[in-house]
């Protein structure tokens, strides 16, 4: 068996160095299993719906949830598909953990068995977090609920319109059957173990050609915002075989590098924001849909610990798995593109050794989920391309939930992958994807509004030439263009207490300002002000989260759109005026004198072993920190930068990081928060660990 290498940084970064490409996979399963092994179980737990065998009643409904996605059914479809190339990586991954079976003492305390990795595993936590990132189906229907309530708001302050002649489900069925399903995941929500949940949506990447880079080579750059926790999503991994060099960052559970590069290709990745799941109204009739084919149903059981077994119901239709059961007739059903058949591994892998875009865009053809939007960088073009199924639409936009029994609003297979969103090099010589519509907003109603990728766009325009310093300095940028309009919109009241401050403000949110403090206050104030009082609940209060992903996407959406709406009439002003003298009012109780409005005050992170720590940034900011709104004033922090690179094409020695909280997930390890430092100062460090290994292992494949 040929040696695996493997040495560590001071940082507990691994370089793997093996004269086979499965050895490598062999070795990253090894330190996978070491650092995060108790990770790997909650994930999986999570995936198959087996929370509850841990934590009791506390999970019930979580995996009740789960259950009815059938992940395990997806994963076991896709392993079928795979030929002896990828199922030989995989199998190689699986032996690695498994040749590294000490169990933690998290799952020695919480009685969790330490059994076998299997290459389902791997396939079942890549279906997991495609579903989580695929999170349209909340916001149809909140836009459901909405429009049953009143039509004509969702069209003032959603800024949507559903199609001329949508049908609509109407009166007090669509009510009822929406509240149901509504209260299911709310009741899911409250019960998931906090902290082990996928990491909510968003992200930065963009990439320049050679003439504006400093290095005379094209440069990258990707920053995924994610939930913060820790352990986080990202495992940080080097791997050198003869003639090939890969770097960056993966995650525990399955081979792969999500973001990185090698010899020849860096790349980086965004949430595509594309809408890949409706929701459908079901018909039901003594156990069949509309078209009188009867309801597929299986049995699954849960196992609650300390409470025995409980039988869960799950039934399905053509279109997916009813989310509630069936009453008055009918029900609710959830599509999603992700559940039909692909390769991901061979995606992956095949990303992961490709020379240039060309050899990238024929890998990733295979890609079935999750719905993500790459930046690629070779040595002479850049480019991004959208990769997972999307589903084609004959009818209907995925605005709201559709009527399942109308056969225009049917699924008509999905996209080609030649017509899904791509470009390569753009005239200005550079592109920037942060989770917008990039000219394609036919292919979601969710797109984000764009502000980061307008400022970070400002930014690489501001300089003839870039170098990783400035590609650093565009990732840590607390500059929002929405509180930019937010001042210039200041500027138009008559004179009063602390206007001419946010006057003069240059809408940086900086943690010690006093005006970004007003500016976020005050934003919440309006909302409340104009939204109306049925939709206070959903986009202000705890019915913004989703019950597998806890952040704040509701209000950073909404609050672009309200701006508008002020802008186009001068007499609405008076509403920002109110709503800034009850930010003023509100800010006095909660901080006392204004010498204390410090945004930090309001706007930080509790860190992994409790101490407070306040950040700049909000949810427009390239350095995205976004919020949920909690008692009407600014709340928890729900999105981070998890993980900052910046890459020099053809030089992964060169690629820098800045990673939070820390490499390893083991308490009394030295790496379990040990860079949370660097990452609050934006202190990068090269992730190559060729010239500064402090250590090295030699273990056998």
């Amino acid at each position: 068996m040929p040696p695996v290498n493997i040495r560590f940084s001071p940082r507990g970064v691994p370089c793997i160095q093996a004269d086979r490409w499965d050895a490598l996979w062999w070795g990253l399963g090894q330190v996978h299993a070491r650092d995060r092994r108790f990770q790997m179980e909650i994930q999986r737990r999570l995936a198959l719906g087996r929370l509850s065998e841990v934590f009791s009643q506390f999970t019930f409904r979580a995996d009740c949830f789960v259950r009815k996605l059938d992940l395990l059914g997806l994963a076991r479809r896709e392993w079928a598909l795979y030929q002896e190339p990828e199922r030989r990586i995989l199998l190689a991954y699986c032996a690695g953990v498994n040749e590294h079976a000490r169990r933690p003492w998290s799952m020695r305390l919480l009685g969790m068995p330490l059994t076998e990795w299997t290459p389902i595993d791997c396939i079942l936590w890549v279906k997991m977090m495609a579903f989580g990132l695929a999170a349209n189906w909340e916001q149809e229907l909140l836009r459901g609920q909405l429009a049953a309530q009143d039509p004509d708001a969702l069209l003032a302050w959603g800024g949507m319109t559903a199609p001329p002649g949508y049908p609509q489900v109407s009166g007090a069925v669509t009510r009822e059957r929406l509240a149901e399903v509504r209260q299911e995941w709310d009741r899911v929500q409250c019960c998931l173990p906090g902290g082990l949940t996928p990491a909510g949506p968003g992200s930065n990447a963009w990439a320049i050609r050679a003439e504006l880079s400093a290095t005379g080579k094209p440069m990258l750059a990707s920053d995924p915002h994610l939930t913060p926790k820790s352990p986080d999503s990202w495992y940080q991994a080097e791997l050198i075989w003869p003639g090939g060099h890969l770097i960056g960052v993966t995650m525990a559970g399955f081979p792969g590098v999500i973001i990185g590069q090698n010899a020849d290709l860096a790349w980086g990745a965004t949430n595509s924001y594309i809408d890949v799941q409706d929701l459908f109204w079901e018909k039901v009739d003594h156990g069949r849909d509309h078209a009188g084919q009867p309801l597929t149903e299986r049995w699954e059981e849960v196992r609650v610990r300390f409470r025995g077994s409980r039988k869960v119901l799950v039934q399905s239709t053509a279109r997916g798995p009813l989310l509630a059961p069936p009453r008055d007739g009918y029900a609710l059903s959830l599509a999603w593109s992700g559940a039909r058949e692909g390769q991901f591994f061979r995606g992956l892998l095949g990303l992961n050794l490709a020379a240039d875009l060309d050899q990238a865009r024929q890998a990733m053809a295979h890609w079935p989920a999750p719905s993500l939007c790459y930046v690629l960088a070779d040595k002479e073009n850049i480019g991004y391309q959208a990769v997972g199924n999307i589903p084609r639409r004959s009818a209907g936009s995925g605005l709201v939930p559709a009527p399942a029994w109308d056969p225009q609003f049917a699924w008509q297979g999905v996209l080609s992958f030649a017509e899904q969103p791509a470009l390569t090099n753009p005239p200005l010589g550079y592109i920037v994807c942060a989770n917008h519509g990039l000219g394609h907003d036919q292919l979601s109603w969710d797109f984000n509004c764009g502000l980061r990728a307008q400022r970070i766009e400002q930014l690489l325009a501001a300089r003839p030439l870039h170098d990783w310093r400035t590609f650093a300095a565009i990732q840590v940028d607390v500059v929002s263009l929405l509180a930019c309009r937010f001042r210039d919109l200041c500027a138009k009241l008559p004179d009063g207490p602390y206007l001419q401050e946010l006057r003069d403000w240059d809408g940086a949110m900086h943690r010690w300002s006093r005006p970004a403090c007003l500016y976020a206050c005050t934003m919440i104030c309006l909302m409340e002000q104009v939204l109306p009082a049925a939709w206070h609940d959903l986009y202000l209060g705890p019915a913004t989260h989703h019950p597998l992903l806890r952040q704040g996407g509701h209000l950073s959406r909404l609050q672009p759109w309200i701006l508008n709406w002020l802008e186009a009439d001068p007499a609405r002003l008076q509403f920002l005026q109110a709503a800034l003298l009850e930010a003023v009012r509100r800010l006095h109780q909660r901080l006392g004198p204004a010498h204390r409005w410090q945004w930090g005050r309001l706007h930080g992170l509790r860190l992994p072993w409790g101490r407070w720590t306040p950040l700049a940034g909000d949810n427009d900011t390239p350095n995205q920190t976004g919020y949920l709104c909690q008692g009407g004033m600014p709340g928890p922090i729900c999105l981070i930068a998890s993980f900052r690179m910046i890459a020099e094409v053809g030089k992964p020695t060169a690629c820098r990081t800045n990673h939070f909280p820390g490499q390893s997930g083991l308490w009394l390890s030295g790496h379990y928060g040990d860079a949370v430092q660097d990452w609050l100062k934006g202190v990068y460090t090269s992730l190559s660990v060729l010239a500064e290994s402090s250590r090295t292992n030699l273990l056998k494949f």
